[in-house]
């Protein structure tokens, strides 16, 4: 019996909830929630779904990362915790 064939990185989409719609990520912070939903992290409200067919996937194992962009995606997680770090008012870190 031969294992399934893992579906390329590329081809999956993350899809934020919203109160009002859905929202697709897209560029860094697509590949940001990639990587923590790789490593079982993932944002709440994320859905992470095959483009064409629609599939949404919740096992990180059945995804081909050969290529994945860790550096842009772990740089991306930097700059968030950046921002968040620059909104928290002084006495609040």
């Amino acid at each position: 019996m031969t294992a399934p064939a893992l579906t390329p990185w590329v081809v999956l989409r993350i899809e934020v909830e919203g109160p009002a719609l859905i929202t697709t990520l897209t560029g860094p912070v697509r590949l940001a929630a990639l990587w923590c939903w790789r490593r079982g992290n993932a944002t709440p409200g994320c859905t992470v779904v095959e483009h064409r067919s629609g599939r949404v996937f919740s096992d990180p194992t059945q995804v081909d990362w050969l290529g994945f962009p860790t550096s842009v995606a772990v740089q991306e997680l930097v700059e968030q915790d950046e921002r968040r770090g620059l909104m928290q008012p002084v006495g609040a870190r």
